[in-house]
């Protein structure tokens, strides 16, 4: 079905059959455009729902390659640069409002142009992508009389900043959607209401992932030090230490979106420390999955404890075994699907890479039961269905 069509009624009453139900016209805000995981992952649910029931329009704050992907599939993608956003970490949260405060001063302009697209829309649900959109919600719920709906896709921190955000969504949103029960929990730390956890959906491979014959370890992520971007570099050291055979080496995917000073002093270590063929910064990819597809495994060695990011899950999904910081199972099962390792260890980790790519029966092994798993967790009919019933229980109470 096109845009913005509505399902032709095949009944009437005085026909004696129930008259067609016209679909739920949703709003929903994204602020990556398809350069980050939250976007990927809106994409991946939004383009499941069933047209014939939801009528969508994705609002997004960075022009990119998610609105053509949108176009693709006939749903309309706008684009609304002003949209502000400010989640709190667990420290240098001054540093980080300072910095953002200055689109502050835009954010009435974001607000009256998704108010109108809203309107003309006919919306009747509103879907805040990310928990970092609280305060744009505030202002959208003083002039909207619709139900919205929150999305908690980084853990709120455990201070009065994360408070302040997680009470201030309490207080707008109808209903809140989690990615793991560990953002769930961090956010009922703080405030309570109704909500779910929905794992991230993503794509099937489209073949069955094969022993590699030239071992990449892949990184994909943002370039910055909560992500252990650095930490990649002491992995590769260790591979040249241990001895690694020449062609094992790591290619990193991603933006520096804090600045690249950061990123450049890495590559500076890279050619300090003369790792130039063991680790190479790649930049951007707009397709992770084909990155994946052909990789040895995926290295995410975040200083979050927070094995469960869109980068495992695509992992996962795509059978290739995930080597991951950190001690929560609930995606990876250590030596099952991957490998956790509760503390940074470079020398365990490249041993474990080293392990993989000389092992092409263990190898398969792992990735058969990833390939499971994310079957199970990631293939997306249960978000679809949970999803359409806060929709469809939200918009009916509007009725």
């Amino acid at each position: 079905m096109a845009y913005g069509e509505v399902p032709e009624q095949k009944g009437t009453l005085l026909e004696g059959r129930d008259t067609v139900t016209a679909p739920i016209r949703s709003v929903h805000i994204d602020i990556e455009g398809g350069f980050g995981g939250s976007s990927r992952s809106l994409f991946e649910l939004v383009s499941r729902l069933d047209r014939d029931k939801v009528c969508p329009l994705v609002i997004c704050r960075t022009k990119g390659p998610i609105q053509q992907r949108y176009e693709d599939i006939g749903i309309k993608a706008i684009h609304v640069p002003e949209i502000y956003s400010f989640a709190p970490r667990d420290r240098n949260n001054w540093k980080i409002f300072a910095v953002t405060a200055p689109r502050l001063l835009k954010l009435r302009k974001a607000v009256q142009k998704i108010v109108q697209a809203t309107v003309e829309h006919r919306a009747q649900i509103v879907h805040l992508n990310y928990e970092g959109l609280f305060l744009l919600g505030t202002q959208l719920r003083r002039q909207l009389d619709l139900p919205i709906v929150g999305h908690s896709r980084t853990r709120i921190p455990s201070n009065l900043w994360g408070r302040w955000e997680a009470r201030t969504l309490a207080g707008l949103v109808s209903h809140m959607f989690y990615i793991s029960p560990e953002e769930r929990d961090a956010f009922l730390r703080h405030a309570h209401v109704s909500g779910d956890v929905i794992w991230n959906i993503a794509a099937a491979p489209p073949q069955k992932p094969t022993f590699p014959k030239d071992p990449v370890a892949v990184y994909l992520g943002n370039i910055d030090y909560e992500k252990g971007a650095d930490r990649l570099i002491d992995v590769a050291a260790e591979l040249e230490n241990q001895k690694a055979m020449p062609q094992l080496r790591i290619a990193v995917f991603g933006s520096a979106r804090s600045g690249t000073n950061f990123l450049e002093d890495l590559r500076d270590q890279v050619k300090a420390r003369g790792l130039t063929d063991r680790i190479e910064f790649k930049g951007h990819t707009p397709h992770p999955e084909r990155e994946l597809q052909s990789a040895l495994c995926l290295l995410r060695v975040s200083r979050w404890n927070d094995p469960w990011g869109r980068d495992v899950i695509e992992a996962t999904r795509s059978g290739i075994p995930a080597l991951a910081t950190g001690t929560t199972n609930a995606v990876i099962e250590h030596q099952k699907t991957g490998y956790l390792f509760a503390d940074f260890d470079a020398s365990q980790i490249a041993s474990t890479m080293i392990d993989l790519a000389t092992n092409a029966e263990k190898w398969q092994e792992i990735s058969d039961c990833a390939t499971r798993k994310g079957e199970e967790m990631f293939s997306g009919k249960q978000q679809v269905d949970r999803v359409m019933k806060v929709f469809t229980a939200l918009t009916s109470e509007e009725s």
